[in-house]
């Protein structure tokens, strides 16, 4: 097994060389073996971190639910706003 790391434009890639041992179903078959690269990509922290997966899809609620507190919180104070500006 080898590995290879590359750092481009912040982001980490990790290549892992390992091979892939399969044992098919059944009798009378013979295990395979097969050379497969494993690649590792990790994101810096800052902007970027936290964008995907479950992760990122709570920041995204979180978002949309600060969104309608302070819409609500407008709307009950009577301070609306309109594309142009406040009214």
């Amino acid at each position: 097994m080898a590995s290879n790391t590359n750092t481009t434009k912040g982001s980490e890639t990790t290549v892992v060389n390992t091979v892939d041992h399969r044992s098919p179903a059944g009798q009378d078959q013979p295990e395979t073996n097969e050379n497969v690269q494993i690649i590792h990509e990790t994101q810096p922290a800052g902007e970027s971190a936290g964008k995907t997966g479950v992760t990122g899809a709570l920041l995204d609620a979180k978002q949309a639910a600060n969104n309608t507190f302070e819409t609500a919180k407008k709307a009950v104070s009577g301070n609306k706003t309109t594309k142009e500006g406040t009214e």
